[in-house]
């Protein structure tokens, strides 16, 4: 959110292919898939499930407006 309003495309550059492999992680605890030692974090704490799914969905329509930002 910080990155948005200094319209700073590098930096959400950055910060976009963190949160695309963190969510990754995430899904996997959140499907009961394949886990591997980087989503045991998302294991070890489901009661942040639903500020995940919220800032997974936040971050969907970010990236779907990304041209519109910047």
């Amino acid at each position: 959110y910080y990155v948005i309003p200094m319209m700073d495309e590098v930096e959400y550059a950055k910060q976009r292919e963190y949160l695309i492999s963190e969510f990754e992680k995430w899904q996997q605890v959140k499907n009961a898939g394949k886990m591997d030692e980087g989503s045991s974090v998302y294991e070890k704490n489901p009661q942040f499930n639903l500020f995940n799914s919220i800032a997974h969905e936040r971050f969907k329509i970010i990236d779907s407006n990304k041209d519109n930002i910047f």
